[in-house]
């Protein structure tokens, strides 16, 4: 079975050093899309925007895919207002 390391970007790297044992490269893409899902789902408690990226390589070291989400949330000027308005 393939091995694939998954190095994740967050604002600071984090780099897999021991690798998962996947059967096929969709198995990495849909380990990849979980990861930064749950790693966005945890960012936004903390920081109103994020930006995450994962690279995979191979057993050799080689990168074979990138991924990347990016989160923003902003309030709109309405809600700012309705806000101000409370106080």
């Amino acid at each position: 079975m393939p091995r694939f390391y998954i190095d994740t970007f967050d604002g600071s790297a984090t780099v897999d050093e021991d690798g998962h044992d996947l059967p096929s490269e969709a198995a990495a893409r849909a380990l990849v899309h979980r990861s930064l899902v749950a790693m966005a789902a945890e960012e936004a408690t903390t920081r109103p925007s994020s930006h995450l990226r994962a690279e995979v390589r191979d057993e050799a070291g080689r990168r074979i895919m990138t991924a990347q989400v990016s989160v923003s949330v902003e309030w709109t000027a309405e809600a700012n207002a309705a806000e101000d308005s409370l106080v």
